[in-house]
Order: C-alpha cells, then structure tokens, then sequence
C-alpha cells in the first residue's frame, strides 16, 4: 500500500478495464449457478464486486500520488453507473478516488503491520446495499483507513521566518539520483 509501484498500478488497470468492460448477464444469479455453461456472463453483482475490491487495491497502492491515469480510470467507473448500479460501487469507487489523493498528495499509507491489519478492515470486501446496512460488515470500520496514513512530505521552511523556501535537493530512488527543487 501507498507504494505506487508500476507494475501492481499497469496489472490493476488492466483488470479494471476488463471487470468494466465485461458483458453482464441478463439471467439471474440464482438459475445461473444451477445452470453453469462455458463461456456464459458473469452476473453483474459478481462483476461489480469484483471491480469494486480492483478499485480499492489500486486506491491502495496509489495512495497520495495523486496519479492522472488512475484517476482517469476511477472516473471511468462512475461514468459507466447506471440507476441499478449498488451503494456499495460507489462507496468503493469514491473511496479509491479519496485514497488516492490521500491528504491532497500529502499523505500515503504505511507498511506496519497495525497499518495493514487497518486496511484490511476498512477495505474489507463486503459491500453495503445501502448507507445504513450493517448485516455483514459494521460500517464505521471503513474510516479506519485513517490509522494507516502517514504524513510524507517534505516541506523546505527557513528557520528563523517559517516561510517556506526553495531548495536544490537531489532524490536516490531505486529509478537512480534525480534533482529537484522543493517549492
């Protein structure tokens, strides 16, 4: 989480392009599941959970990049709603969005186990039908995002005045040395 790691971001793309654009099956669940056939539709229920939990990994691992092309995507999602699309693909598609611009750029998700054990929490797969449903997962729970963001940003200010500086920095990542200035 908070990584913003180019290849998880390209692979969770890909599957949101694919759950988006999936044909939905017509049939209903039920008679689907005692009638199998290869090749059939998935029903839309499945297919928007599982473009709803994609959507919130992608959320995770882009956590405060603020990053156009998962925006793009995210937006994307909504677009395609319609009036029988559930509460619960929207909360996951906003959450993703909200997770993304953690903080407005700010702010990222840690690493530590007490951060993962409140994602988990907060992204737990069970969406809700509507705002005050609780039967499968207490909702409140999905602010406990809260817990695992961290304040990563670094801010050039001069001592004395507080006001803030510009200043010649050089980055060492993993991608190699790269200068900039910080406002």
């Amino acid at each position: 989480a908070g990584t913003g790691d180019p290849a998880a971001k390209s692979v969770l793309l890909g599957r949101l392009r694919m759950f988006r654009d999936a044909p939905r099956s017509d049939a209903h669940p039920a008679l689907m599941a005692s009638q199998p056939t290869p090749g059939m539709d998935l029903d839309r229920t499945t297919l928007e959970t599982c473009q709803s939990v994609v959507a919130m990994a992608l959320g995770m691992v882009m956590a405060g990049t603020g990053d156009l092309c998962a925006l793009r995507m995210l937006r994307s999602l909504r677009k395609h709603a319609d009036l029988e699309t559930g509460y619960g693909v929207h909360m996951a598609t906003h959450t993703a969005i909200g997770w993304v611009f953690l903080g407005g750029g700010r702010y990222t998700f840690d690493q530590d186990p007490l951060s993962i054990a409140a994602l988990l929490m907060a992204a737990f797969p069970r969406f809700p039908g509507s705002l005050t449903d609780n039967r499968c997962h207490l909702q409140a729970f999905r602010h406990l995002y809260v817990l695992a963001a961290r304040h990563r940003c670094v801010e050039a200010v001069e001592v004395d005045t507080q006001q803030p500086v510009e200043v010649d920095v050089t980055l060492a990542t993993a991608r190699g040395a790269e200068k900039v200035t910080l406002p």
